[in-house]
This record gives C-alpha cells, structure tokens and sequence, in this order.
C-alpha cells in the first residue's frame, strides 16, 4: 500500500504538471476501451508504440526488450516505475509473490509499476500486460492470489494481448 500511495504522488504531481503545461490528455489512455479482441488491442499498442510485428527479434534478451518498450512507453506519455523495495527502505524489500506490477490510469499521467525484484522475462511479460490495462482505461491495482474472487475478464484479456505482443500470431 505504501508502494501504491507513493506511486498516487508521483502520478498526481506529474499530472499537474502537464495540465500547467497545456498538455492535451493522452490519446492513449482508453484508446481501446470495450474492445475484446486481443489480436485487435495488441496492433492499436503496436501502432501506438510503433512497433512492428517482429520488434522483439532486434533485441538480445528480456532486459533489451524491456528497455525498448519502456522508451516507446515514455515517448507516449506513460510513466514506468520501477523499484524492488518501499520507498528507500532497503529493509523492505517488495515481495513478487505479493505482486508483480501495477497500471493505474489517468488521462494526463497514467503510470506503470513494475516489481524490479521479479526476473527479466516476468517484468516484460508484466509491462506489456500493463500497457493492455492503460490502452483498455482500466487500472490494475488487485491481485488476489488466492483466487477468491475469480479471474476478472480484464486479466484475461490483457493476459493474451501481452502474448500476442511477445508471440504474435
């Protein structure tokens, strides 16, 4: 949670700042809201991201690809965090069984979290799982590990728009 409310600061200072800018509001936020077809959402991201169907075949490894993606991200307008610990408390450490990353959308500032503590290859499948919930409009704050309240339609489908940007069809 404390994680959550930094990344609200930050979002909010960030949003304001743009707005003072006379920044227009991110084209891409919602850009793909009610759309079901994840064929669909992953080549609006690539457009978007500009991106082509085999982008990941100029990138060595998981980091490059990461790397890649969270540049084209930033070019948009998304913020991506990154970070393994609370705040600067080396001593609380962020758990990847906890959670891995987190969307949380807004039309000026929308931010991407991601758990550094995780592997290469799970940060990118979460960044890419996340830029679906931006594009969708709707922020990925939950993770109910124990599967009490079932897997959200949300989770799945941005759980496949994640694979078709990796391994596309």
């Amino acid at each position: 949670l404390d994680t959550i409310h930094e990344m609200e600061n930050i979002q909010e200072w960030m949003k304001a700042y743009r707005q003072d800018l006379g920044v227009d509001r991110l084209a891409v936020v919602g850009s793909m809201s009610g759309a079901e077809d994840a064929n669909h959402i992953a080549d609006r991201i690539r457009q978007d991201l500009e991106l082509n169907e085999t982008w990941y075949e100029k990138s060595r490894s998981a980091r490059e690809s990461f790397s890649h993606i969270r540049s084209q991200l930033e070019k948009c307008g998304v913020l991506v965090m990154m970070s393994g610990i609370v705040g600067k408390n080396t001593h609380r450490r962020l758990d990847v069984n906890e959670f891995r990353a987190f969307a949380m959308c807004d039309d000026w500032a929308p931010l991407l979290f991601i758990n550094s503590a995780d592997s290469n290859t799970a940060k990118l499948f979460s960044l890419l799982h996340e830029v679906a919930h931006i594009w969708i409009g709707k922020s990925d704050l939950f993770n109910d590990r124990q599967g009490r309240t079932g897997v959200r339609k949300s989770e799945t489908l941005c759980n496949a728009v994640a694979g078709e940007l990796l391994v596309p069809r």
